[in-house]
């Protein structure tokens, strides 16, 4: 960076000034004296002088510096460039440097400029000295500047200039003028200084003016053409663009679009139409005047008038009053009245009245007229012929116009003015091939005359394809070639890159009397259908024979199949021997199965095959077998694919051991008897009957073999089932197995797990020296640490129990002090590191459906433990997809289903009705699942009721003001990746929508928190007052329902996810002195507060978050539930009023859903029931529905 300009720098910048216009440079200087230029620095590396020039605002300048001259400036005025900004610029920066700053003026500058240009004769510029060498001429001072002016232009890649700026280059007087010239378009650029000298050539013609001799000799005129022919097409997409936005916000029935009462309107007569005004005051329209319409203002309301206006003022300042049929403007500006109905009374006869629009479009009738010709013409809907067309505007549809009516009309194959409403055709014209072609496009019936001279040859086409392979070991293609025939002999055609072509050599056709009209419509279906193939154009350059190919790849087989099955009917396709096979090469096989044992418990299963093709080897049937179900290419004997036959109950049979057939490979299934006992009950076809009869025996033995008594240490009675499941998580851990315990909730998952897990101590210290059994660990929610500590103090009181909390996480019960060591889920991420050194003799994940992502590092860190035993407890282990299975029982027994895509594939495909029946007998060995319905009949029984209520007032427009944004969010929404693009935002506004049901002040609070740096000053205090005011039909509802509940002396678990909500209600219920408690994410000794609810003695609420409270807890003191609002996940629902209505509930429960009428809320609700039956084959009625669809978005949004 240098301060001054050096020596060159300061020659270049007098030499700048002086190519400068004088009006400019004069300007320039006026601003450099009066200290204009705040700050200017020189860069001698190439970006030149810059400076910050006051002028009506402060503005950047850069005069760019290369090859030893300055370039044309930028400037940020609206100018742009060459300003006079620039000039001060540059005469500050020339004075400062110490450089002769010659500053111009009117009188001088002729003599300047004459100067300049001998200085340039006498000594050339490289690109002049060409120029002179391409036309052999000597240029003249004047084309030499101007040369060298162009090429400092396209240096700088200068797109615009001004016509001033154009004007300096030639003979022509120069005049002021900013008019901005754009010289190329934005794709189509100059590749070279010649292409640029050709766009500044073809401004100035456009103008009338010329450059130079002998620079026009310089143009290439091919070039030019196709610059300015791209240019054009540029400026013609831009305005189409501006035109159709123009057109899309102005859709029909908008009343800012509507003239009621037109102050302008165009009227059609004979010979065009012209636009009438109706002035203030006056009642009758008369012909507007150019200057009138000059001076009228665009209101900006895409009313009839302004789009009259837009037409009539034009460009370049043009204004016109009238337009005449032969022109091109009267079309467009018609069509704007037939696109917009809303304008249409603008538009009037040559009457005066009205225009009348037709709906019925006109048809094209034909009729004899004579023995040699024929009359083509319209008619309407009643059959009779329109007057001649004032305009036909040409679109989709056309519009048939004349000066009083308007039809619409489907065809229209000439343009703008060549045919009217009749024409009489000559017979011998319309007597031909095209002829009868042209009748047909018009949808017209042949006349008798015409029809019986008609012959009509249908082509037929020919496709050969078969298999190229150019040696051994090369690729192998798929050659094809298409060829047409016809009939009457003549001469086919076959397709090539250009489309079909005739062959050459062929005899003529036949001669047919009468008009021969060929049909070739096979060849446009034959064409489509070829192209779905992917293949690619070949030519024989020896022979020049043509043809398609495509590399054979492994998924060829099935695209081939899948191609063929397209064909369509009228094309023949010829195949080879070796892709014949592909047709004809499926193999049918017979299955029977047969199982012997490998270990304990466990068999091995193997299938055995009986084909139809006889001519396959015993190894090439094991080749079939390995490629499960996809196609294999056998030498010699073209392609194979093996298809098991197999009923409908024999495939049942498969998934109840939790096969498919895909998983047939050749190598032995290893099954558990368990899993092939899964269908013991019906009759097998597939395995032999004695192995039927073992592996039922072996599933007996199982279930009885692993019984204990239950240990000493537990002080409670089990229930028959709980003793069950005992007995399941001994018989995993003897044969060293991982398990879930699945049973619903309230059903004592606690109390079988500590059964369990005294049984397993007492059978461990058998094996292992005193003091050196590891501890156990349990992970649960956070909510439920003190649940685990409690229930253990009760029926396990020896284990010594270790709590985390926050003060001693990470260092007490993993020093042998402890038994149980509990800890909660963000604990477990937290001291992964030490868990995962540490040896635990078991692992008790409760609530297990934490870990149901995968990914997530609590997953992680869970399967990281080393445990010489895992269960999982989860009441909820499929919430919302079967993948929360896969990533629980990954931590119980890895492997088990296979990784991620395998599971994806064999159990959880949609399409596939026996998936989730593998999938429970995969999973049977080690998942236990009982419901309540099942086992827990002597508890209580349990009402849900919903309770409707009614938005009213404020509430209501809120909450339809909301409802309205959120459908226009949906409105442009078509494909799932635009849903998954807007998704956020439109479930942000379901939740809004949700919260208003609530309580409006959930919204109204949020909206002042997100803006209150925009409305500080007093604002916040006005939604606050508009907070209070608004009242909640669900919190008064709420009251009403508790009031009753309290005067009896009951107790009420009161839930909701807004924790803003609870406080609102804990508000009303301090201002009635009714008990309560809270319970939220926050809340620290949660084991405390349950205790003081459930030993309150009368009425109380207990106030919970559905997140915090939803799980883990043990309510049994409240009969009565309360949801504030609805979930999408009915089994998070379902949890909330499971934690009163579990083991040791003796009341009847009554579980209320306060839902609004004609709200989403009713809408969440029947969509809950909708995915309730998602799963129940595998697991009950737990999991619901994945990812919102984009048809339960329109349904949630939508109307009724």
């Amino acid at each position: 960076m240098s301060s001054l300009l050096n020596e060159e720098a300061r020659t270049a910048a007098s030499e700048w000034l002086q190519r400068l216009e004088s009006q400019i440079a004069t300007r320039g200087s006026k601003l450099a004296d009066s200290g204009a230029v705040e700050d200017w620095s020189w860069d001698d590396d190439g970006l030149g002088v810059s400076a910050v020039v006051q002028g009506g605002s402060e503005y950047g300048v850069t005069i760019p510096f290369k090859n030893g001259r300055f370039l044309r400036s930028v400037c940020t005025c609206p100018y742009a460039s060459n300003c006079k900004h620039a000039a001060a610029a540059m005469y500050v920066a020339l004075s400062a440097s110490g450089g002769p700053v010659k500053k111009r003026t009117k009188a001088t500058s002729k003599s300047q400029k004459s100067a300049g240009a001998s200085q340039s004769s006498a000594a050339q510029s490289a690109i002049v000295t060409h120029a002179g060498e391409r036309t052999g001429k000597t240029l003249s001072a004047k084309a030499a500047t101007a040369l060298d002016r162009v090429e400092q232009w396209w240096l700088a890649k200068t797109r615009t200039l001004t016509m001033s700026d154009l004007l300096s280059l030639t003979n022509s007087p120069n005049y002021w003028s900013r008019e901005q010239m754009v010289l190329h378009g934005k794709h189509a650029v100059p590749q070279s200084v010649w292409d640029y000298l050709a766009c500044v050539d073809a401004k100035l013609s456009e103008r009338g003016h010329n450059l130079p001799e002998p620079l026009p000799e310089l143009i290439d005129r091919e070039r030019q053409a196709a610059l300015m022919a791209a240019q054009r097409a540029e400026i013609a997409e831009k305005e189409w663009k501006s035109r159709i936005k123009h057109w899309a916000s102005s859709l029909p029935g908008e009343s800012a679009g509507a003239d009621v009462s037109p102050w302008l309107r165009l009227r059609l007569v004979d010979n065009g139409a012209i636009i009438e005004l109706r002035k203030p005051g006056q009642l009758e329209f008369s012909k507007a005047s150019t200057a009138q319409l000059k001076n009228l203002p665009n209101s900006g309301n895409r009313t009839a008038g302004d789009t009259i206006l837009s037409f009539a003022k034009g460009q370049w300042g043009m204004v016109k009053n009238e337009f005449h049929k032969v022109g091109d403007d009267l079309p467009g500006l018609l069509l704007q009245f037939i696109s917009m109905p809303q304008l249409r009374n603008a538009l009037v006869g040559s009457d005066g009245q009205p225009v009348t629009f037709h709906e019925e479009p006109l048809v094209w009738a034909i009729d004899e007229a004579s023995s040699h010709a024929y009359t083509l013409h319209l008619r309407d809907v009643h059959g009779a012929t329109p007057p001649e067309p004032l305009v036909v505007v040409l679109s989709h549809p056309s519009w048939f116009v004349t000066s009083k009516e308007i039809w619409p009309l489907e065809r229209w194959p000439f343009t703008h003015r060549d045919a009217g409403a009749r024409m009489d055709i000559p017979a011998s014209a319309l007597e031909t091939g095209e002829g009868v072609t042209v009748l047909r496009k018009l949808g017209l019936s042949l006349p008798e005359r015409i029809q019986a001279k008609v012959r009509t040859v249908k082509a037929t086409v020919t496709v050969r394809a078969g298999i190229d392979q150019q040696g051994e070991g090369a690729s192998s293609y798929l050659k094809v070639t298409a060829q047409s025939d016809y009939d009457d002999g003549s001469p086919g055609e076959l397709l090539s890159l250009s489309g079909w072509l005739s062959i050459k050599g062929e005899k003529g056709a036949t001669p047919m009397q009468g008009i021969v009209t060929y049909e070739r419509s096979a060849l446009l279906r034959a064409t489509a259908w070829l192209n779905t193939m992917d293949l690619k154009h070949q030519i024989s350059w020896r022979n020049s024979e043509t043809w398609w190919q495509r590399r054979i790849t492994k998924e060829f087989p099935d695209e081939f199949l899948q191609w063929m099955a397209a064909r369509p009917e009228d094309v023949v396709v010829e195949l080879d021997k070796e892709l014949a096979s592909l047709r004809d090469g499926m193999v049918s096989a017979s299955v029977r199965l047969d199982v012997e044992e490998s270990e304990m418990d466990w068999f091995d299963l193997r299938v055995a095959l009986n084909v139809t093709d006889t001519t396959l080897t015993q190894e090439e049937i094991q080749l079939l077998l390995k490629a499960q179900g996809r196609w294999v290419r056998i030498t010699g004997k073209g392609w194979r694919k093996l298809h098991f036959e197999m009923t409908p109950e024999q495939e049942a049979e498969l998934a109840a051991m939790g096969l498919t057939v895909a998983d047939f490979d050749g190598a032995p299934q290893r099954l558990h008897a368990l899993q092939l006992a899964g269908g013991a009950g019906k009759e097998k076809s597939l395995l032999p009957a004695e192995r039927v009869e073992a592996v039922r025996r072996r599933a007996e033995e199982i279930r009885t073999r692993v019984q204990p008594v239950i240990p000493a240490t537990i002080t409670a009675q089990l229930r028959p089932y709980q003793l069950e499941g005992f007995h399941f998580l001994a018989y995993l851990s003897t044969n060293r197995f991982g398990g879930v315990l699945a049973d619903d909730m309230g059903l004592g998952k606690t109390l079988q797990s500590l059964t369990w897990l005294a049984w397993l101590r007492e059978t461990e210290l058998n094996r292992e020296p005193a003091g050196t059994l590891p501890p156990v660990l349990v992970v649960c929610p956070k909510s439920v640490q003190d649940n685990w500590r409690s229930e253990t103090a009760r029926f396990c009181p020896d284990l010594r129990v270790v709590v985390w909390s926050r003060d001693d996480a990470g260092k007490s019960g993993l020093d042998g002090e402890a038994d149980l060591v509990v800890i909660h889920y963000q604990q477990l991420r937290q001291h992964e590191e030490a868990l995962s050194r540490q040896r635990w003799l078991a692992v008790i994940l409760d609530e297990a459906q934490a870990i149901k992502n995968p990914s997530s590092l609590s997953a992680k860190a869970a399967c990281a433990l080393q445990a010489g035993h895992r269960l999982a407890l989860s009441g909820t282990p499929v919430e919302n997809r079967l993948l929360d299975l896969w990533s629980i029982l990954g931590f119980a027994m890895p492997g088990i289903l296979g990784n991620r895509t395998h599971f994806a594939k064999h159990f959880d495909a949609k399409e596939d009705p026996l998936a989730r029946r593998r999938l429970a007998a995969r999973v049977r060995p080690f998942l236990l699942r009982r419901t309540k319905k099942e086992v827990a009949k002597d508890l209580p029984d349990r009402v849900e009721e919903d309770l409707v209520c009614e938005l009213e007032g404020s509430q209501r427009t809120l909450y339809q003001a909301e409802l309205k944004r959120a459908r226009a969010a949906l409105l442009n929404i078509k494909t799932t990746k635009q849903l998954d693009k807007a998704r956020f935002n439109i479930l942000t506004s379901l939740l809004r929508l949700r919260q208003i049901c609530c309580h409006p002040a959930l919204v109204l609070k949020e909206d002042v928190s997100t803006s209150k740096t925009k409305k500080r000053r007093g604002k916040a205090s006005t939604a606050d007052a508009a907070t209070a005011a608004t009242g909640s039909a669900k919190l008064d509802a709420l009251l009403e329902l508790l009031e009753p509940i309290m005067e009896e002396g009951g107790k009420v678990l009161v839930f909701s996810q807004f924790v803003e909500m609870l406080s609102l209600v804990r508000g009303q219920l301090e201002a009635r002195e009714w008990p309560h408690f809270l319970l939220t994410g926050q809340t620290e000794d949660r084991g405390a507060l349950v205790k003081q609810f459930q030993e309150c003695s009368g009425p109380a609420i207990f106030l919970i978050s559905l997140k915090a409270g939803g799980f883990g807890l043990n309510l049994t003191a409240a009969s009565y539930v309360v949801l504030c609002d609805p979930w999408w996940n009915p089994a998070v629902e379902a949890q909330a009023i499971d934690r009163t209505h579990r083991i040791g509930q003796t009341q009847k429960v009554n579980a209320y859903r306060l839902i609004v009428k004609d709200s989403i809320e009713e809408k969440i609700r029947l969509l809950q029931k909708q995915k309730s039956a998602l799963a129940q084959d595998i697991l009950g009625e737990e999991n619901f529905a994945s990812a919102l669809s984009l048809d339960d978005f329109r349904f949630l949004l939508g109307e009724g």
